[in-house]
């Protein structure tokens, strides 16, 4: 086997390792719950977005942490869950500092109401862990089917909604 077999092999395996972690399962069975019954702007079940977001995060390598993050980054925001019921229900889960680095992402990731969206990203720009999943979110919310399927005027504004979150963040533009 050459290193780069190697190597490649190592990361599959760490991969496959991260997503069967108890604390992205946990993650995982928390997304699913909260999003019961939504749907998103192409009328497709909620939770698949999140699902690939961890996907994402899993297959480029990241912590158990960053892929619960990935799991849960829309749940405060768009659900009537709290970080105090996250924490009730990850508690256990991982250790402890691994729970508490999943809400401390998950507590950057959400927008709060009112908050200027210039805030949101600053906030978000304090920790590269919660740029990255940023980064997979709006990569998943701008992909050409899906936006493809979405009216002008939709595509339009979420167009200038995600340029400016990708400068703001640093992030490269993709249009």
């Amino acid at each position: 086997m050459s290193t780069d077999q190697a190597t490649a092999e190592a990361a599959r395996t760490n991969a496959e390792d991260q997503a069967r972690h108890p604390l992205v399962r946990a993650a995982a069975d928390i997304a699913d719950r909260a999003h019961r019954g939504q749907v998103d702007k192409l009328g497709k079940a909620y939770i698949d977005h999140p699902a690939t977001v961890a996907a994402t995060l899993t297959s480029q390598g990241h912590p158990a942490p960053v892929i619960a993050a990935g799991w849960l980054h829309d749940v405060v925001e768009d659900t009537d869950w709290t970080l105090g019921d996250l924490a009730a229900e990850l508690s256990g889960a991982g250790t402890p500092d691994q729970v508490a680095d999943t809400l401390r992402l998950v507590a950057l990731l959400t927008h709060q109401r009112g908050e200027p969206r210039v805030d949101y990203y600053l906030r978000i720009a304090t920790s590269e862990q919660a740029v990255t999943v940023k980064a997979a979110d709006i990569a998943h919310n701008t992909s050409p089917e899906r936006m493809d399927a979405l009216d002008e005027r939709t595509r339009e504004r979420l167009t200038a909604k995600y340029r400016a979150a990708r400068t703001a963040l640093g992030l490269a533009l993709t249009d």
